[in-house]
Parts: C-alpha cells; sequence; structure tokens
C-alpha cells in the first residue's frame, strides 16, 4: 500500500541522512534492531540500502545479511529493476500530466532518488568490495578478520551445493 511505502522511503531516507554522522555503533544498533525486530522483508530491503551506501560503517549486518542466499538473489533483482526505474518514473509523469501538486512532489523524489550513488551497487559487489578493500580507517588485522568472515559464510554455501554433476543451472550459477 502506498502508506506502507511512504513510511519505508521515510524510513530509508532518516537513515540515509543520519549514517554520515552517526558511529559505526549507533547505526548498527539501529539496522540490527530493525532488522531483528521487524517482521517484514521490506524492512531488509531498507537496511540493505543503507549497507550499500555506507558499507564499511556496517559489516557486521551485512554478515548477518549474507547468512541467507536469497537475500543476494532479491538483491539482484533489485538492482535490474532500479536500472530502468527512472525511465518508468518519468515517462508516467511526462505523459500523464495531470496531477495533483502532492502527487507530483512525492513522484519527483523518487525519479531523484534514483540518482543515489548507492542505488547502483549490489549486495554482491559489496561481498567482493569488503574482500578486495579496505577502509582508509582500517588497519590490516580488521580486513583481514572481514575477509575470513565473509570466506566462512560463502564456503558454508559452497559445502551445501550439490555434486557438479547433479547441480541446477541456480546452483552453477551460484557457484559461479
Amino acid at each position: 500500500p502506498s502508506v506502507l511505502e511512504s513510511m519505508h522511503m521515510a524510513l530509508e531516507k532518516w537513515l540515509l541522512e543520519i549514517a554520515p554522522l552517526a558511529t559505526t555503533e549507533e547505526l548498527e544498533k539501529k539496522c540490527i534492531y530493525l532488522f531483528k525486530n521487524s517482521k517484514s522483508a521490506s524492512i531488509t530491503s531498507v537496511i540493505v540500502s543503507i549497507i550499500l551506501a555506507h558499507p564499511f560503517k556496517l559489516f557486521n549486518v551485512a554478515a548477518m545479511i549474507f547468512r541467507t542466499k536469497e537475500f543476494f538473489l532479491y538483491d539482484t533483482t533489485r538492482y535490474v529493476k532500479d536500472q530502468s526505474h527512472k525511465g518508468m518514473l518519468e515517462s508516467l509523469r511526462d505523459n500523464y500530466p495531470q496531477r495533483d501538486y502532492l502527487t507530483q512532489i512525492f513522484e519527483e523524489e523518487r525519479i531523484k532518488s534514483c540518482d543515489d550513488e548507492h542505488r547502483k551497487s549490489t549486495l554482491e559487489r559489496v561481498a567482493l568490495y569488503y574482500q578486495v578493500f579496505k577502509d582508509k580507517e582500517e588497519v590490516d588485522e580488521q580486513a583481514s578478520n572481514r575477509q575470513k568472515i565473509i570466506w566462512g559464510i560463502f564456503d558454508d554455501y559452497y559445502k551445501k551445493l550439490p555434486n557438479p554433476s547433479k547441480e541446477s543451472d541456480s546452483d552453477k550459477t551460484w557457484r559461479l
């Protein structure tokens, strides 16, 4: 429903606004609270958005998300849809100009949010980034520990894959 969509957009916007000023601990605490206490997968998508925008502040939260393989698949779908979403919204705006001013305000805000830099990223890309790069404030030991955590999560997934001769196309994609 539109009201629920608006609430999620407001929550995401608020988290994106406070994230640059919040400490890692403060931001993690808020996201973990939402993740653990929500009964809606859509809240998880809000949290993923904040992870994409501030990956190094939210590694521990990302590691929680990474433990559910389906989130990678859902996020890839989100990414593909995001790439065409702005054009669709602009087309609707341009082809149906008779709207009240509040609708116009909300539509323009949605169109503008499509340009947010973090919307061009994915959980898969963040997982790769965690393995290859370190934040300027990190020491080597922290980066190495982060790598080990990520590798442990993926190793668990690989252990659960069937024998290569019995893999489905989905299993083969996941193995890649």
